[in-house]
């Protein structure tokens, strides 16, 4: 049966007319629940990341800072969301729900994770309503564990992983690819193993 990694608490109260949809992630599950297209999927709930973990990838004093509720409010205006308990929880879980999915696609050949993607989280701060990179993380962890020799990630966001590839720039383990729109966020363009 085909894993699906999720978690109730993927979701944050965000205000009305936010533009980030804050409840997608339950939404999605509801609608596959109405749909019966649940029945078709071994469901598994992450458990949060370690903050040693996450060193992996992030740094310490950040981790630290989000693991406390203690960014800066020019911190908060560039991550572009509100601080909550409920926002800390789900920045602890959301990355561990993406190496989960790999681990589980590299038993039984593929799986889903219905959340993630949050590229542009860079290794000292949140960005564009990322908080920490999955896609980083959950690579790197594979490589440095030898579950994995090489990772591509794959991205085809209309925006650029710009975070994805300033974190892996150097690892040729790890091939960042993004594709993205010409003109749009972020306004600073990384250097992707291969943007187009």
């Amino acid at each position: 049966m085909l894993g699906l990694v999720t978690h109730p608490a993927y979701d944050i109260p965000l205000p009305d007319g936010h533009r980030f949809p804050a409840t997608k992630f339950s939404r999605l599950m509801a609608i596959m629940a109405r749909d019966g297209l649940l029945d078709g999927f071994d469901q598994h709930h992450p458990e949060p990341a370690a903050g040693a973990d996450l060193a992996a990838v992030h740094c310490p004093d950040y981790i630290d800072a989000v693991a406390a509720g203690t960014l800066s409010a020019r911190a908060l205006r560039v991550l572009g969301l509100h601080w909550s308990d409920v926002l800390r929880n789900r920045s602890f879980l959301a990355p561990n729900g993406t190496l989960a999915t790999a681990r589980l696609a590299l038993a039984g050949g593929l799986a889903c994770h219905a959340a993630g993607g949050t590229h542009h989280a860079h290794y000292a701060y949140g960005a564009g309503y990322c908080v920490f990179n999955d896609l980083a993380y959950a690579a790197r962890r594979l490589v440095d564990e030898g579950a994995a020799r090489q990772v591509l990630i794959f991205d085809c966001d209309v925006h650029q992983g710009d975070g994805t590839a300033r974190m892996l720039s150097g690892d040729d383990r790890i091939f960042t690819c993004s594709l993205h729109c010409r003109t749009n966020y972020p306004a600073r363009r990384a250097v992707s193993d291969l943007d187009i």
